[in-house]
């Protein structure tokens, strides 16, 4: 996928990776869905490193962190569900949804 793997990569349960990344000065990355046969699904561009790891709700949104203070919220299909500011960037391996 050409760049750095930011987080440990998750599995939906449609056998769906998905994994945060990020290139060069950190400023070039995105989230990335992969399929079982490990063709790209869709990615989705942070302003900044995902080293956080992803966590799928119940419904599929996937939720990740961002260096960029914001944390994502991403339909199934990869278009945006919502993202919510921080004020701080989001680096944790532990990832939770409550």
């Amino acid at each position: 996928f050409g760049s750095d793997m930011g987080s440990d990569p998750v599995i939906g349960e449609d056998g769906t990776i998905y994994f945060g990344t990020f290139e060069g000065a950190w400023t070039d990355a995105k989230i990335f869905a992969v399929n079982p046969n490990g063709t790209e699904k869709w990615s989705y561009p942070t302003g900044y490193h995902t080293t956080s790891d992803p966590a799928i709700g119940d419904d599929g949104t996937i939720y990740i962190g961002s260096g960029d203070t914001y944390l994502y919220a991403l339909y199934p299909n990869g278009t945006l569900r919502w993202i919510f500011l921080i004020r701080a960037s989001i680096v944790s391996k532990i990832p939770m949804i409550s």
